[in-house]
């Protein structure tokens, strides 16, 4: 009886401590790292990695541009919870720098990764506001996700690191990134084939965000309006736009949906071009949700074909 009794007594202390250890180990028996993501480009492929195990959590919202978005209290508990923070780095979300020195233990930072390859920012702007998400004074151009080598890399990289947290699913990382390599060499196909007529035309951004888009596509040449999406038209640089599109008749304007129509109406109307809005974030203004990354990317190239096809269709 005393034999009986301990060893219900050890059962159920081995219970308890099995129960204490899977809430302070959020892969305990199977459950997925929770992971954060900061911007929505990166969060449906963080998601296809982890289909099957969980899905990830998406910090910058709809409501709050990445260009002006702030850390609040209820934001940082949020990511106290996070086994991994996944971001650019600090190029492109500043305001994530000093939860990033807190907790460098929790940042999957990928501008580190091996096999990315940041370009050189073409355009610098000379602030320093630190606590901005996207601010140039540094040489790296922090729009990595829009080019799709990059992202392969990151998916390895990512895979990899999951793998190493979460053994449990071992394999279903691998068997959902193989698959989703392949799913980016098909959407790199494809804007192949949507863009290879329009290589090398001229065309202006509003702000100089799209080269790597550019380069994995051959592109260009692109002319900036302004350094800082927030600045307006100097006279200067307006005298030294007009002289660039009088040499280049017919070109359009691309530009970032969130800078608003109104003022990219403006400009274009100022400057003789016809522009076209994209949205590089990917997110559906409509369902308020972001879209997935083969979206964003498939129609970032669709705009980009619109505005360089002859025939051009207006702002609309």
């Amino acid at each position: 009886m005393n034999n009986f009794f301990g060893h219900v007594c050890f059962g159920m202390r081995f219970i308890f401590l099995l129960g204490f250890f899977c809430m302070i180990a959020p892969t305990c028996m199977g459950a997925s790292p929770r992971v954060v993501v900061s911007l929505a480009p990166l969060k449906s492929l963080v998601d296809d990695l982890m289909t099957g195990i969980g899905t990830s959590s998406l910090l910058v919202q709809e409501e709050n541009s990445g260009h002006d978005f702030r850390l609040r209290p209820s934001h940082l508990r949020y990511l106290e919870k996070a086994d991994l923070v996944v971001w650019i780095g600090p190029d492109m979300e500043g305001f994530l720098v000093p939860f990033a020195r807190h907790s460098p233990h929790k940042m999957f930072t990928i501008t580190q990764i091996e096999g990315i390859e940041p370009l050189p920012q073409r355009h610098v702007c000379h602030h320093h506001d630190t606590s901005r998400p996207h601010s140039h004074h540094d040489a790296v151009d922090p729009h990595v996700w829009l080019s799709i080598n990059n992202m392969k890399h990151f998916v390895k990289a990512l895979s990899l690191s999951l793998q190493e947290r979460d053994a449990a699913h071992h394999h279903q990382y691998k068997k959902n990134e193989e698959e989703l390599l392949q799913k980016l060499s098909n959407l790199q196909e494809d804007i192949t084939k949507t863009l290879s007529p329009h290589k090398e035309k001229p065309f202006f951004v509003f702000h100089d965000s799209y080269q790597y888009f550019e380069n994995e596509y051959g592109l260009g040449p692109s002319h900036h309006l302004v350094l800082d999406p927030e600045q307006g038209l100097s006279l200067k640089r307006l005298r030294e736009l007009k002289e660039q599109t009088e040499e280049s008749p017919g070109a359009c304007l691309i530009a970032d949906a969130s800078i608003g129509k109104g003022r990219i109406e403006k400009m274009a109307a100022t400057l003789g071009l016809k522009a076209t809005l994209v949205d590089p974030l990917g997110f559906d203004r409509r369902s308020k949700r972001p879209r997935s990354y083969e979206q964003t990317l498939m129609a970032l190239a669709k705009n980009f074909q619109a505005c360089l096809s002859p025939s051009a269709p207006q702002l609309p």
